[in-house]
């Protein structure tokens, strides 16, 4: 057996200090401390990842910098632009507070009336109650609830909407809420209106996605029992 262990080693077990690379550093006659080689390239390591960071939210701040300046540059090149923006502003604002967002709370209402589900009333026009709308500066700083900016229709101005009214398609009791749900309900949201009524993140920014109403509805349907129905019903129609 030991002659077929070419590899074998004969002289180890009279070596009386670790010759391993791990123990280079305990030898008198090594120069470089390996300690304190590794320090610097986990401190270089960390340093090329923040400046990754860095880089990234520059990049983020460009594409914003560019968006708001395409969409500037865009009603500047139209005559009247300010008070034209600022009177289509206000319209918006006015159309989605009382007139889109009470519609589609009655209309969500009325279909689960009729599809024999207890209706929520109460709860979606609680949370449309909580929606708050501030009239900001141009530059989106917040002015008032009430009060318009100094020269709004000819400076021009922005409306800044916090808690944004969501239609849901029902509303889950807060006691079944776990603490993670619990607190992504509470979170603070707050969005700015465009002139063609959607929302976006920042002044002038691009229309952000809003959640969806069917999503949740298509997550929770089990198609395999319902085409399983379906199927019962269609056989049970031919027979008769």
């Amino acid at each position: 057996m030991r002659v077929q262990r070419r590899k074998m080693v004969i002289w180890g077990p009279s070596q009386g200090n670790p010759h391993s690379p791990l123990f280079l550093e305990k030898m008198e006659d090594f120069p470089f401390p390996i300690s304190d080689l590794m320090k610097l390239f986990f401190n270089i390591r960390d340093w090329l990842g923040k400046k990754s960071e860095f880089e990234i939210l520059d990049q983020q701040f460009q594409i914003k910098k560019n968006n708001q300046e395409d969409v500037i540059e865009f009603w500047e090149n139209i005559p009247y632009a300010q008070k034209s923006r600022s009177v289509l502003l206000l319209a918006q604002s006015i159309f989605r507070r009382y007139i889109k967002l009470p519609l589609l709370i009655i209309a969500k209402n009325i279909g689960r009336i009729l599809l024999r589900q207890s209706p929520e009333w109460y709860e979606d026009f609680q949370d449309w109650n909580r929606e708050i709308y501030l009239k900001c500066n141009y530059n989106g700083l917040q002015f008032s609830k009430t009060e318009f900016p100094k020269n709004w229709l000819i400076e021009g101005f922005q409306i800044k909407i916090l808690y944004p009214f969501h239609l849901k398609p029902w509303h889950r009791s807060k006691l079944r809420l776990s603490d993670r749900d619990r607190k992504q309900q509470d979170d603070f949201d707050s969005c700015f209106l465009t002139v063609l009524g959607m929302e976006t993140e920042y002044p002038f920014g691009p229309p952000r996605k809003t959640p969806s109403f069917f999503e949740p509805i298509f997550k929770d349907i089990d198609y395999k029992v319902e085409i399983r129905k379906f199927n019962f019903r269609i056989r049970r129609a031919l027979k008769k």
